[in-house]
């Protein structure tokens, strides 16, 4: 049987979530939020792989800067990579990974992601799923089963240890406070960590409303539904990374304090 091409229906997320009578001007505008239409367009090509990085990438015409590639080159022979980043969009700083690492690794390249996120099928043999956002994930069984096996595997992986898009903090955007899965999985697994910065920001909208609801007490990140809308919004721009040098695992062990690790290397990934 044919597969058809993956779509977003809002119409019917929104009937299968709740049982009560939502106005269909909320439902109109949810669906310009989302992008609905332009998403379901691009996904109707049917990319796959790089090919859907490189196409997201068209489709906002955004361009990309990688600096520092020669630093990949460092990593050890036979070693596998964590590639610790920062995280100020919420999607095309993956886009723009997924693309350059996966035209030197091919299918040995894995991200730590939301679980929602393997609904993009396309793409979906790259992620391993978890709920990054937790505090708990090696706590919860399957989600640790999951992670062990894909470090004890030989592809690179790519994880934003916050676990969620950056937030205006103090004053400055910069991420929530990181998790040490990276870390303890490159003890453990004898992997080395390869910083990474993201330039960019998202627009005042989406840090006021994340401002709002803390404010408010909701625990809900409503700001997150406004992540497709962010991406359109970057359309045009140049999305840019770094990447810096490897951090051999061996250095890693010479720390004991797996927290005192997580401080040190988000500190280098913001000295990129």
């Amino acid at each position: 049987m044919e597969q058809k091409p993956l779509s977003i229906d809002i119409d019917a997320i929104v009937k299968a979530k709740t049982s009560k009578h939502i106005p269909q001007c909320l439902i109109n505008l949810l669906k310009r939020v989302v992008h609905q239409d332009e998403i379901n367009a691009f996904l109707k090509r049917d990319l796959h792989g790089v090919d859907f990085f490189q196409g997201v990438l068209d489709l906002m015409q955004c361009s990309d800067s990688v600096a520092g590639a020669e630093n990949l080159k460092l990593i050890p022979d036979g070693q596998s990579a964590i590639f610790a980043s920062n995280h100020p969009l919420g999607a095309l700083e993956a886009m723009v990974m997924g693309k350059h690492f996966g035209e030197i690794y091919g299918t040995e390249l894995n991200f730590v992601v939301n679980e929602f996120l393997m609904y993009l099928t396309p793409i979906a043999n790259y992620f391993t799923p978890v709920d990054v956002a937790s505090t708990s994930v090696m706590k919860n069984r399957n989600a640790k089963e999951r992670l062990q096996q894909l470090f004890a595997s030989k592809k690179h992986v790519v994880m934003f240890p916050s676990g969620a898009a950056s937030r205006r903090i103090d004053g400055i955007v910069q991420d929530k406070p990181w998790k040490k899965t990276f870390v303890t999985m490159a003890k453990e697994h004898h992997r080395c960590i390869v910083p990474v910065k993201v330039d960019g920001r998202n627009s005042i909208h989406f840090y006021l409303l994340a401002k709002l609801r803390e404010l408010l007490g909701i625990k809900f990140s409503y700001e997150m539904l406004l992540l497709p809308d962010e991406m359109f919004r970057q359309r045009g721009k140049t999305i840019s990374i770094t990447i810096g040098k490897p951090i051999e695992w061996e250095n890693l062990m010479s720390v004991k304090d797996d927290w005192t690790l997580v401080k040190l290397i988000r500190q280098k990934v913001y000295s990129l």
